[in-house]
């Protein structure tokens, strides 16, 4: 057992909860309170600041880098919703990054950027030893790409998309498709894949950046009502986009850290933050145009949120609970809650509000991912 004692909790719901103990038995958050005495071992908060683990709610750790090639993106076909992120990851690959050094314990998994339809998404612990033990939740979306990025590749090759018309056709084509599918008849693998899609019952994460292209996305879904969406990059955001402003859609904003993006960045905080107090579902993103960003970069982005006028526990609920929330794993992880995974950070300031805040513990699954790895011996 282990009992964190005497820390200011924030909680990544908005609620802060100071000289207050945390409990944790068997990995899990067992109690939460004040002036808790029990036999464990015990890890002295005074003066600290203890939140969630972070959660980088899209990117492809894992699958693509230094071990092998890219794994993460099938690029023979531009509609591959049969494919599947979890046979890609490599815990190798994963556990070289070092996430956790900068307290991410969790990831949204996606395939690579480059289809219109992708494959399936899942969501990893950021260290382990087995990725399907890592593994919290699989199928947990459809990763969908309406940008440039598809007509990019495979214009080169004179096959379609070549075009934005020819990127919306094709995905159009395929919901089509699936929505008359009859699997008694003849089966189809990508239509079988889409069989949750269009019963709404796994989101389409679909990266769209430009204003235009947000505006595109939210016409084409007119005609699929069932249809749930998550808003991926998103950088035309403004506070009059329907879909999130009447909390229908959750909005994950892309990276804002690339000095090299074609995209404009020009983001309205103050509308962020106003739509985030109004119950929007807004989270902080790591990834841009190419999906792959460096461990750094979710607290850098956060820390450019919070300069551009976004509050602090907005800030933190959108690298914890928002994408736990979107990802459909809140049960799990996300928030320093009773019956939650015991993924839990301890800072020596708030890493929100200051530069001068230092890791000094990362817990996933009540496991002090710094000392473990110090000391580590073999596999």
């Amino acid at each position: 057992m282990l009992l964190i004692k005497n820390a200011t909790i924030h909680n990544g719901k908005k609620q802060i909860f100071k000289n207050t103990d945390i409990l944790v038995k068997n990995g899990i958050i067992s109690s939460i309170g004040k002036n808790i005495h029990i036999q464990a071992e015990v890890i002295d908060a005074t003066n600290k600041v203890v939140i969630p683990g972070f959660i980088d709610p899209l990117n492809v750790y894992g699958t693509r880098g230094l071990f092998r090639e890219n794994d993460g993106s099938e690029n023979t076909d531009p509609i591959l919703p049969q494919m599947d992120i979890i046979y890609s990851m490599d815990q190798d690959g994963m556990n070289f990054q070092e996430l956790y050094t900068y307290g991410i314990t969790s990831s949204g998994i996606t395939p690579g950027p480059q289809n219109v339809m992708g494959g399936q998404m899942g969501v990893f612990k950021t260290y382990g030893r087995n990725p399907y033990k890592m593994l919290i939740k699989e199928k947990v979306g459809m990763a969908v790409n309406l940008t440039n990025a598809p007509k990019n590749l495979y214009g080169k090759r004179s096959v379609m998309p070549m075009t934005r018309m020819g990127v919306f056709a094709l995905f159009e084509s395929a919901i089509k498709k699936a929505m008359e599918y009859d699997s008694e008849k003849d089966y189809d693998a990508k239509c079988e894949a889409l069989m949750p899609v269009i019963n709404g019952e796994m989101p389409i994460f679909v990266s769209c950046y430009t204003k235009m292209e947000m505006k595109s996305t939210e016409h084409m879904l007119k005609q699929f009502p069932k249809i749930k969406v998550v808003y991926v990059g998103a950088y035309g955001i403004d506070r009059d986009f329907e879909p999130v402003k009447t909390k229908k859609s959750p909005l994950i904003l892309g990276d804002l850290t690339s000095a090299m993006s074609s995209i404009n960045q020009h983001i309205n905080f103050e509308d962020i933050e106003d739509m985030m107090n109004d119950g929007a579902v807004i989270a902080c993103g790591n990834a841009g145009e190419y999906y792959a960003s460096g461990k750094e970069n979710l607290l850098w982005n956060a820390l450019l949120w919070h300069k551009g006028g976004v509050s602090a526990e907005n800030v933190l609920s959108a690298i914890t609970y928002n994408p736990a929330k979107i990802l459909g794993v809140d049960d799990r992880v996300g928030t320093i809650e009773i019956g939650k995974d015991a993924d839990i950070a301890i800072w020596s300031n708030n890493p929100i509000t200051t530069y001068n805040a230092q890791l000094v513990a990362i817990y996933q699954n009540g496991e002090n991912l710094l000392t473990k790895e110090k000391y580590r011996s073999c596999w």
